[in-house]
């Protein structure tokens, strides 16, 4: 569209104006949960987060008359290629107003970026990748998301097919109300398993974190080592996570479960911190 512009994202000025034009572009939306603005900053900068120690991107920002009216990312995880031997870009953090031609000329960027790398294929939502918030909301729109998922206008999904993108896989999230009974076959599979020889089942120990960070990496990795979008978390990688997340997290809700003295199952559970993210606009203080 004339009088549109992409530029790349070169200083903290420019991150800053990346961050925060989905906080103008939302700002009559009831369900957008505008994300911890400094949060972000440290996720989207080399150094402050360890996906970026295998991984690169490049942010780009369209402008008309000096106002954004849309953003990208484009992002090359080389763990997750190396991983499935593929060749795969991935896009993130995209957002625009209902513009086709600025999601044509932001995806062109993010094509342009990703062909000059030998990438022979773009993925995305991954913000920054599939292990953290990913998936574009196809529906329902009437709700504002959990915490760690993903939400968007519903004019998105036709902007994304417009520029040629089509649907790879489907992903689901469920809601069960907790007035909801628990069904008894259930709880006598329960009460039978709590008495099997060498089975234990105890909550997350936060003063001894480190400890149970090992085995929450040993289950994970192998438990999800055949899923199509898995690429193993380095170690820095998942204590990083773990750092961001103890604050909210509450033990009786991620168990750990060994059989035989060994790792054998875990359960990361966390409260809907949107609830509260909603009524802060971007910022602790």
């Amino acid at each position: 569209m004339s009088g549109v512009t992409i530029r790349r994202v070169v200083s903290g000025s420019d991150l800053e104006r990346f961050i925060r034009f989905p906080f103008r572009l939302y700002q009559d939306d009831p369900y957008w949960i505008p994300p911890l603005r400094s949060d972000l900053a440290n996720t989207l900068t080399p150094g402050r987060n360890p996906f970026w120690e295998h991984a690169e991107r490049a942010l780009y920002l369209a402008e008309r008359g000096g106002v954004e009216v849309g953003r990208i990312a484009a992002i090359i995880d080389h763990n997750y290629n190396k991983y499935h031997k593929t060749a795969i870009g991935y896009f993130g953090y995209f957002e625009s107003v209902d513009e086709p031609q600025v999601a044509e000329m932001l995806f062109d960027a993010v094509a342009e970026f990703c062909r000059a790398r030998g990438m022979e294929v773009i993925y995305g939502p991954a913000n920054p990748s599939m292990n953290d918030e990913a998936g574009l909301l196809v529906g329902p729109f009437d709700g504002p998301p959990y915490i760690k998922m993903s939400y968007n206008f519903p004019y998105y999904p036709r902007l994304l097919e417009h520029c040629g993108f089509s649907k790879v896989k489907d992903l689901y999230a469920y809601d069960i109300p907790m007035t909801q009974p628990v069904p008894r076959k259930l709880i006598h599979v329960m009460e039978r398993l709590k008495r099997k020889p060498g089975l234990v089942v105890r909550p997350v120990d936060l003063k001894h974190l480190a400890r149970d960070l090992k085995f929450i990496k040993e289950v994970y990795n192998d438990a999800w080592s055949e899923n199509w979008d898995f690429a193993p978390m380095t170690d820095e990688e998942i204590d990083s996570l773990a750092r961001q997340l103890k604050p909210i997290i509450q033990p009786g809700i991620c168990p750990l479960v060994f059989y035989q003295g060994e790792p054998a199952g875990m359960c990361i559970a966390l409260p809907d911190y949107n609830q509260v993210l909603k009524r802060l606009k971007g910022s602790l203080w």
